[in-house]
């Protein structure tokens, strides 16, 4: 009896555990087969609750997720970001008009980075990681970070022009001279736009892909030096001008090359300056644009800019035309600290400059073993009625890469090869519009180069590791889609160099063409590119008036042409010969062009500034 009863008990407790188990592995089975099903319904698309800021993606696939992103981009570009303070307004749209297609981008997004991230929600871990991103995107909300480049000083500093007049920057005490007594300018408060909590307002906007107006707000700013703290360093302020006159000196390693100048009392006694410590401690130093301006002037006597062997083809073998040279050039920031602790604090009456090296990347030595033996690859683009100016920066930037060499594995940089931009490097401006204002800008005419660069490197099989098409079409660059835009410090144009030697640019212009070549040595790739598909192509739309200050009232003037816009790609692959060990690639390459208003400036008819105080406020 026992027995059966224990028995029966222990039969109790089996079946008990029995029909948990079974019960468990059906919800299992039924949780996991949904999550399956749930996963092949969105095969190939972006799970539901993915969104980049404030637009959702769910349900779509890469290419619809894509245009959606584009047509939220594009009108941030037409509307621009809207800041005002009081009655007055500025719209600030990311790029400046030229007719080389664009110079400045304020701001730019990474398209194909948002997509890539917001389809591999759910999908980018295995096992449990890869099924709970599905069940957050099922039940939640996941919002993907906004990729994008956002040029903040820029962007402040053409608020600030428009809005400067409205501020009262205040005063430091200052120390100045009556003959040689030292006295200390009374300080002031000043009154300044908080452009920091400005440009946060603009991230927060490109994060959400929004546009909410900005509006300005004062803030007060206290002085960092009183006069009292001036006056309390007079003695010290007696003391240091007392050393002059001040020398300072350059002498060169091998002491060959001396040169020394003067800093005589009156001088001198401009140069001394109260300034603050970031501590709260005021101390004497001395003023750093008045010294940085010096400097300057000095350094064209001294520089030595660091020169790299440049080359050229000539009967099948490359012949030097540049040799290598290390540069030296003055260290500003350094020398300006050596001159505070050397003169300012022990009291010397000399000291010398600091001096950087800057040594070559590339030498003279066995140039005809760098394994440059062929032509690898060429790249062309027409610039036929350009204007003069623009014609001649072609020729400049051009030659200004003409004979470069790129190492084996090196990643090049057309901005940084390219240097400064300006008219002591040869260029000449060209009239571009910023807001509401036409200025004169430097390099008109490099995104021809830049192009051109663009084309070779694809020609070639290289690697592009950064580019960014212009932001309209621009009948220099057709056919679209083949195009490179560069500014620097970006948009920029970069590619490695693969081939496992050494390249040789050499360029030349040929009427209205640009020729681009590289020499080197061919490992047996082939490159072969589609013809450019253009598509969506979308109309211009009717000419944008703006308001400007810089013609009379009512005056007009047309700035800018139409573009329409359009999307374009080509396909490229690269294959090498079997045996090597390398894998064919295939890769698409994408360009967005926004349709482009024309653009007519008129003059503004007079009114009342408005200048009341915006208190702070929150966006």
């Amino acid at each position: 009896m026992i027995k059966e009863k224990i028995s029966g008990v222990i039969n109790n407790t089996i079946y008990k555990w029995l029909l948990f188990v079974a019960i468990f592995l059906i919800v299992v089975v039924v949780v996991f087969g949904s999550i399956e099903l749930y996963s092949f319904y969105f095969n190939n698309r972006i799970y539901p609750g993915v969104a980049v800021g404030e637009l959702g993606l769910g349900g779509k696939n890469k290419e619809q997720a894509r245009a959606l992103i584009l047509a939220k981009s594009d009108e941030l570009v037409h509307e621009g970001i809207s800041f005002y303070y009081g009655q007055e307004k500025m719209i600030l749209t990311p790029i400046s008009y030229s007719e080389d297609g664009n110079s400045q981008v304020l701001w730019t997004y990474d398209l194909d980075k948002m997509v890539d991230e917001a389809y591999l929600v759910g999908r980018a871990g295995k096992g449990l990681a890869g099924w709970q991103g599905k069940i957050q995107a099922l039940f939640g909300r996941v919002i993907v970070e906004a990729r994008y480049q956002f040029k903040k000083e820029e962007t402040t500093a053409t608020v600030k022009e428009k809005f400067g007049q409205f501020e009262d920057p205040g005063e430091e005490a200052r120390l100045t001279w009556e003959g040689n007594t030292p006295v200390g300018t009374r300080e002031k408060t000043g009154k300044v736009f908080d452009y920091e909590r400005a440009m946060g307002w603009v991230e927060e906007n490109l994060q959400r892909l929004e546009n909410r107006p900005i509006e300005l707000a004062l803030i007060e700013i206290q002085p960092k030096v009183t006069q009292a703290e001036v006056e309390g360093l007079f003695p010290k302020a007696r003391e240091v001008r007392s050393l002059a006159p001040v020398t300072i000196k350059f002498i060169e390693e091998e002491e060959t090359n001396k040169k020394s100048w003067t800093i005589k009392e009156q001088e001198w006694s401009e140069w001394l300056k109260v300034k603050d410590n970031g501590q709260g401690e005021a101390y004497l130093g001395v003023d750093e644009e008045k010294a940085r301006d010096w400097l300057k002037e000095i350094a064209l006597a001294v520089d030595q800019p660091v020169k790299d062997a440049r080359f050229v083809m000539q009967d099948g073998r490359v012949s030097e035309f540049q040799s290598a040279q290390d540069g030296r050039v003055v260290d500003i920031e350094e020398s300006i600290k050596k001159i505070e602790e050397v003169i300012l604090r022990e009291g010397q009456r000399e000291t010398e400059l600091v001096m950087m090296t800057e040594k070559t990347k590339l030498n003279n030595e066995s140039v005809n073993e760098l394994g440059i033996r062929e032509l690898v690859g060429q790249g062309e683009s027409n610039f036929a009625g350009s204007s003069k100016s623009r014609i001649h920066n072609i020729g400049v930037g051009a030659a200004a890469l003409n004979g470069l060499l790129i190492k084996p594995g090196e990643e090049f940089s057309i901005n940084n090869a390219l240097g400064t931009i300006d008219a002591s490097t040869g260029y000449k401006p060209e009239m571009v519009i910023k807001g509401d204002k036409t200025i004169p800008e430097y390099g008109g005419g490099l995104c021809q180069v830049g192009t051109t660069l663009f084309r070779l490197a694809i020609n070639t099989g290289l690697p592009i590791t950064e580019r960014r098409n212009h932001s309209y079409r621009v009948s220099y660059y057709e056919p679209a889609g083949t195009d490179a835009t560069i500014y620097g410090p970006w948009p920029d144009l970069k590619f490695i160099n693969d081939t496992g030697n050494y390249l040789l640019l050499q360029t030349r212009i040929e009427g209205t063409k640009a020729y681009f070549d590289f020499w080197g040595t061919s490992d047996g790739r082939e490159v072969a590119t589609t013809t450019p598909t253009i598509y969506n192509i979308v109309p211009a739309g009717g000419t944008k008036m703006i308001e400007t200050e810089d013609l009379k009232p009512g005056e007009k003037k047309c700035t800018e042409r139409a573009h329409n816009g359009a999307d374009a790609y080509f396909k490229r692959t690269i294959s090498w010969p079997e045996g090597t060990g390398r894998e064919k690639i295939e890769e698409t390459f994408r360009s967005h062009y926004v349709p482009w208003q024309a653009v007519c400036l008129v003059g503004k008819e007079p009114s009342e500034t408005a200048t009341s105080t915006v208190e702070v406020i929150s966006n």
